[in-house]
Parts: C-alpha cells; structure tokens; sequence
C-alpha cells in the first residue's frame, strides 16, 4: 500500500492557500510485463483530512501525480501539479 499524508499550510506556493482538496492519481510504471499500465482509481483529499491510503497494490514502481483544486471535489482548474516515483515493497507501506 501506499500512504499520503497532506499538510494543509497557511500559505504556500507548493498547494495554494485556496486549494481545497489534492487528487492523486498512480500509474504503474510501464516494463516488459505490463507495457500501458492503467491508472488506479484517483484518491481524493479534501481539506481538513490530511491522509489517504491505497491498499492492495501489485510490487513495484508507480508514478504519483498530486493535483491541487479549488473545490472538496477535485474539480475545477488544477492550482498546482507535482509528480513523484514511489516504490511498493513487500510487507512494507510507502
């Protein structure tokens, strides 16, 4: 599984002080066994929460686009994007 964790600032330029929810998205990243990986199902957190986990993901890399928005729903114009590699392990949580 992977965990986020969202610290909700009182000013920032990294997610704006009128975001008010962060999607992530995850893509695995593509190899020889699965060459056009699709996205998990997008994970939405909403100002006040500050945490999410996505459970049951297969080994491996996986790409994580955070998307800031205006509204609780993620929708809107995205305020800010930042993109990362993380690494699920066995018997560990990212």
């Amino acid at each position: 599984s992977v965990s986020f964790n969202i610290i909700w600032p009182e000013t920032s330029r990294v997610i704006p002080l009128a975001s008010n929810s962060i999607r992530l998205t995850l893509t695995r990243t593509p190899d020889t066994e699965i060459p056009s990986p699709t996205p998990v199902a997008p994970v939405v957190i909403a100002r006040p929460n500050t945490e999410a986990t996505i459970p049951n993901l297969e080994l491996g890399s996986y790409t994580v686009v955070a998307e800031a928005f205006p509204t609780a729903t993620a929708t809107g114009t995205v305020q800010a994007r930042a993109t990362v590699t993380v690494t699920v392990l066995p018997d560990a949580n990212t």
